[in-house]
């Protein structure tokens, strides 16, 4: 897969820098679905994070976003194939793991009882959710 823009936020003499780098896949949290993402909000905690106004991220470098949507490129999961639709929402996008302010992003699946867990209102394909309050094992 070739290069790709993406919003990355990093850390520098202890100030936030923000802004497009190009990267590869292997530059991403490591993860067994690969998404070609469509879209992403900016919303609130986005803004802190870039900013540096709030304490959101716990690593750096991290690509902003908190939430995505997009179609599978490739998996290592059996329940997403390539094409399937998904949402990707929480579960630490832009906190300790890559979000969804790229071209591409990776995403772990989070399965309970050996099922994925889906998120209640949507009907795309989600791969991993909020806190399991929040989501339904279908």
């Amino acid at each position: 897969m070739d290069k790709f823009r993406a919003f990355r936020i990093n850390e520098e003499d202890g100030k936030i820098v923000a802004g497009f780098e190009e990267l590869s896949i292997f530059d991403l949290t490591p993860g067994n679905v690969v998404i070609k993402v469509s879209h992403s909000t900016i919303n609130y905690k986005d803004a802190l994070a870039a900013t540096g106004t709030g304490k959101i991220l716990r690593r750096y470098p991290l690509v902003g976003g908190i939430d995505l949507a997009g179609t599978v490129v490739t998996s290592d999961d059996e329940d997403f194939q390539p094409g399937d639709a998904v949402l990707v929402n929480g579960c630490g996008l832009s906190e300790t793991i890559d979000g969804g302010y790229a071209e591409y992003a990776t995403a772990g699946v989070l399965k309970h009882d050996g099922r994925a867990i889906f998120g209640a209102a949507t009907a795309l394909k989600p791969v991993s959710g909020h806190p399991l309050l929040h989501c339904l094992a279908l």
